[in-house]
């Protein structure tokens, strides 16, 4: 917190969700101008520029593409600038992850990581109530919330990550956001993770009871804790059968159950490397 802050000259800025600062637009402007401008490849702004006009539902500039490579991309960058002032709030967040989720061919990870960082940065700074988790911006600010979700959706087990990913992409979708289904992929990403330790595919019901055969403590208190979560979901009139409909189920729950998902999950990779390791040892 700055002096002007701590002595009330100017009123100390609350976590806003729904809208965006117009000194966090600035902040991510200059983000996104480093970046253009130090890491963008020619072909790929060109590529990206075509992809995005296409997106907007806009027309292509002639003029634009016409131009000489070193010529366009001064036009391209400057026309993508104009956009940005004149986006909306939330036209920011869909031009950003489809920058971040565009398909490069020559720009190099290590400067997507970088912008990432810079725009997360920016967000937290200006107490944004959204943060970049997997090219996909969402309503999750807490840090530790969002290592345990970017954790869950990047290990050695492809099915875990994309139920988790999957998750992700359902609750996070600002224009049709899907919690329900979000929530089943949740607790299926730890029904997978239970089947992965188990080495046979059982429904997480009975997997959490196999888990200590198969080496795995789990602490009673816990493994009761997420019976009965699978029970919310599973029974007649649970989520998975379609028992709850969808105006019942919030984005708090959905929420809930991603990042708590999430966490489990992380515990049980911990748990089942450590167990593994022993074995071999």
């Amino acid at each position: 917190m700055f002096f002007s802050e701590r002595y009330n000259i100017v009123p100390s800025k609350a976590i806003l969700i729904n809208d965006l600062r117009e000194t966090c637009k600035n902040k991510m402007f200059n983000s996104l101008n480093i970046f253009f401008n130090d890491d963008l490849d020619d072909e790929d702004a060109k590529g990206f520029y075509i992809y995005m006009i296409d997106f907007l539902g806009e027309k292509l500039v002639n003029q634009v593409m016409s131009y000489d490579p070193s010529g366009r991309f001064s036009l391209i960058i400057n026309d993508i600038n104009n956009h940005w002032d004149d986006f909306k709030w939330y036209q920011c967040f869909d031009f950003i992850e489809i920058l971040l989720q565009f398909d490069y061919m020559n720009t190099d990870e290590e400067s997507l990581i970088r912008l990432k960082d810079n725009l997360n940065g920016d967000l937290e700074n200006e107490k944004m109530g959204y943060r970049i988790i997997d090219n996909q911006i969402v309503d999750i600010t807490n840090k530790e919330e969002i290592d345990e979700i970017e954790e869950a959706v990047d290990s050695n087990f492809n099915i875990v990550n994309n139920h988790i990913q999957k998750s992700l992409e359902l609750y996070s979708d600002r224009k049709n956001p899907d919690y329900k289904n979000s929530i089943k992929e949740s607790i299926t990403a730890v029904e997978s993770m239970c089947c992965i330790i188990c080495g046979e595919k059982v429904e997480l019901g009975k997997a959490l009871g196999r888990l200590e055969k198969n080496g795995i403590y789990i602490h009673g208190a816990m493994k009761n804790g997420f019976q009965s979560l699978y029970g919310y979901t599973s029974d007649e009139s649970g989520i998975r059968h379609g028992g709850i409909e969808n105006k019942e189920v919030t984005e708090e729950d959905a929420k809930f159950m991603l990042i708590t998902c999430s966490a489990f999950v992380n515990y049980l990779k911990v748990k089942f490397n450590k167990m593994k390791e022993n074995s071999n040892g």
